[in-house]
């Protein structure tokens, strides 16, 4: 072993995405082969323009997910169906990812029903990264919309509280200190009291590094964007003092921040800009109103 060397390896850098695609409000299918067809589309560009490895999707059905797979011209893509029912409605979340970078490993629901009602907290998808063979979890969530929950509900404090649980018991129990991704539609901004206060998904990275019970939230970079689509990725044509609206955001656990473990890169950027989409996002006649986002960590790996 004494003449061994070993030499540091740093692994090509991994991409999570999340993105809204509005094919199938509440998991029901709007069954539009055009509309399918661009999001096989904008897929490919996140793929090949951005190096996505994982994408959640949100706004899926069944029929819309095997459309999807059965027509998507990549190699190496997995498809998964997050689509369960859950109380009187149904989560309406997809998965698709490289079979050679990542394993699946589990997909579980968490909800919460203590006003009686049911809600739809999260999918936590449980992964291994092949190359390491570290575990990595994602909990993503599409929580209602304004019309239906107003910003100040108190099914949104609810829903980050058990939100930020259920993170935090993975982290700290399961899967020993593991890294955890939470990425989805929040329909609400990220300084809202519900993620500042309940969620405490903060923009200060040196603070998070500090405190590792709070979560670092790098969707705030996406309130201050150099005009048009990297103001947000919600676009309400409505709006009467913001159009742009960031809606979609991908969180981190404070270990994506320090330690030998995967390191989220400086990214100025989440919005991946596809010209199609966001086209057809500002025409009145479209029902797609979300781009997607995405992130990127890495690690060193020493090998022999």
């Amino acid at each position: 072993m004494d003449n061994e060397e070993f030499e540091p390896i740093v692994r090509p850098k991994i991409t999570f995405a999340w993105w809204n695609t509005a094919l199938a409000p509440s998991a029901k299918s709007r069954k539009q082969k055009e509309d399918q067809d661009l999001v096989i589309r904008v897929l490919v560009a996140l793929a090949i323009t951005y190096g996505a490895d994982f994408i959640s999707l949100g706004e899926m059905s069944e029929h819309d997910l095997d459309y999807v797979a059965s027509n998507f011209p990549l190699e190496g893509w997995t498809f998964e169906s997050g689509v369960t029912s859950a109380g009187r409605g149904q989560f309406d979340l997809c998965y698709a990812y490289k079979h050679d970078v990542f394993e699946w490993f589990s997909i579980e629901d968490v909800t919460d029903t203590s006003y009686g009602a049911t809600l739809k907290v999260a999918q936590c998808i449980r992964l291994t990264e092949r190359f390491s063979a570290d575990p990595l979890v994602i909990y993503a969530s599409h929580w209602p919309s304004r019309l239906n929950t107003d910003a100040v509900h108190h099914y949104r404090n609810i829903l980050c509280t058990r939100l930020r649980d259920a993170v935090l018991a993975t982290k700290s129990i399961d899967l020993s200190q593991a890294q955890v991704i939470m990425m989805g539609d929040y329909n609400d901004e990220p300084y809202s009291m519900a993620m500042d206060d309940h969620l405490q998904a903060s923009r200060d990275r040196d603070l998070v590094i500090k405190n590792q019970a709070l979560f670092f939230n790098p969707s705030w970079a996406m309130l201050s964007g150099d005009g048009g689509a990297s103001r947000g990725s919600y676009y309400w044509s409505k709006g009467r003092t913001a159009k742009w609206l960031t809606f979609d955001q991908i969180i981190l656990t404070s270990n994506f921040l320090s330690g030998d473990g995967w390191q989220m890169r400086n990214t100025n950027s989440m919005v991946a800009e596809v010209p199609e989409l966001n086209a057809m996002i500002k025409s009145y006649k479209s029902e797609f109103d979300h781009l997607p986002i995405f992130v990127s960590i890495e690690k060193e790996i020493t090998h022999v």
